[in-house]
């Protein structure tokens, strides 16, 4: 349903369905995923796309 170039999220079901870039926003429930680019705040977000 998303169409789009990036998708930040903190579910690996929304980003495994995501045709685009996405970046993993860290939370208590997803520390043990691997396999995707994590963020922890908006400046980490912010120093990837500026």
């Amino acid at each position: 349903m998303l169409k789009g170039d990036l998708l930040i999220d903190d579910r690996t079901l929304n980003l495994d369905k995501f045709d685009g870039d996405t970046l993993l926003f860290n939370s208590p429930h997803n520390v043990h995923e691997n396999g995707y680019k994590r963020v922890s705040n908006w400046l980490q977000i912010a120093e990837k796309l500026l």
